[in-house]
């Protein structure tokens, strides 16, 4: 078998949802890292709105991705998922089809609050949905059922993320769109000055893992299992990196922010009478109260990779990371409103 660096060099991809965390990693990886042959971009909008999305996620980055704009590595082909033909023209489609070799579908409403009627065109809810922390979660089940289902020979491959955190190092240390980790936004709340305690019910009083990966290792999951023609599902966890109990999880921002910050923070306390009621964050962030385990054995001769793709994460300092991360968060969310000037004096 062909290194995965000569496999992607003779590949044409077509990706969606390149715009958003998970997305513009692989786009990042697939163009500069990998340097596929040709990579075709769905974007939603101008050229001009995702080049401004990029430069906004990827500042030193973008530059790249221009680059290869110009030089055609890239070609841009502006459409909208929930048309025919996701309002791609017949001339560009006819081209995709004739070149792409491999589809990535990277796009998604990764809303958790979004109601399952819109995440599954209009069938409501179902008794069904109970077994979920979301509808997103639910939404995600159904379809991977239904494509299984109906087209049966196709060679698909579906990646099941755990919940998706920062980048570890590509396209750069803390990558992650606003909005895009949901335990860096779980963060933000726990970070608010509201004192008192915050009841979170869990397995074993916080031991359980709370299982989140970070998006460049979800993106090397994903392409190296491409390169291997796996088909099926294949679950991304933490796992591959380092898990994390609920307890470690809660206690980081507690020990890395000031202590005059922390004490006006409401203290967690675990318990397992159902009966008692959480707190807010626990009762939106369903995932918390779970025990997670996966089993991916189809996985295991994914693990040991060379190369470009790995730069910068064999030397990863979780601490560090976890430091920075958490005190990243407690400056974009709090200092940066709280330094903005009044508007009358802007002006």
């Amino acid at each position: 078998m062909t290194t995965i660096y000569d496999f992607y060099k003779e590949q044409a991809v077509f990706l969606t949802g390149a715009t958003g965390g998970l997305g513009g990693c692989l786009l990042y990886k697939l163009s500069i890292v990998l340097d596929v042959q040709r990579l075709y971009v769905l974007i939603r909008g101008s050229e001009s709105t995702a080049l401004g999305r990029w430069k906004y996620t990827m500042p030193q980055q973008c530059q790249y991705i221009e680059d290869r704009i110009r030089a055609g590595k890239i070609i841009l082909v502006p459409g909208d998922m929930t048309k025919e033909r996701f309002g791609i023209t017949i001339e560009t489609l006819c081209k995709i089809e004739q070149e792409v070799t491999i589809i990535i579908h990277a796009a998604a409403n990764i809303s958790f609050r979004a109601p399952l009627q819109r995440e599954i065109f209009q069938t409501g809810t179902t008794r069904h949905l109970k077994r979920f922390p979301w509808a997103y979660a639910y939404s995600k089940q159904i379809m991977e059922r239904l494509i299984m289902a109906r087209f049966p020979d196709l060679p698909i491959l579906l990646l099941r993320p755990t919940s998706i955190g920062p980048a570890i190092a590509q396209p750069y240390e803390m990558y992650g769109p606003q909005g895009s980790c949901p335990i860096s936004t779980l963060y933000a709340r726990l970070m608010r000055p509201t004192r008192g305690k915050s009841i979170w019910y869990a397995p074993g009083h916080g031991a359980n893992i709370l299982d989140e990966i970070p998006v460049d290792l979800v993106a090397n999951i994903l392409l190296q299992h491409v390169h291997l023609g796996t088909h099926g599902v294949v679950h991304a966890s933490s796992s591959y990196y380092i898990p994390k109990t609920l307890k470690w999880m809660l206690e980081q921002p507690f020990k890395h922010l000031p202590a005059q910050r922390a004490a006006r923070m409401a203290t967690p306390i675990f318990t397992q009478d159902q009966r008692v009621v959480q707190c807010k964050e626990a009762e939106f962030y369903q995932i918390c109260s779970r025990a997670w385990e996966f089993n991916a054995p189809s996985s295991r001769c994914v693990r040991s990779l060379n190369g470009p793709l790995m730069f910068g994460l064999n030397d990863h300092d979780i601490d560090r990371f976890t430091e920075r991360r958490v005190r990243s968060i407690f400056r974009d969310t709090f200092e940066s409103t709280r330094h903005q000037a009044p508007a009358a004096a802007r002006l």
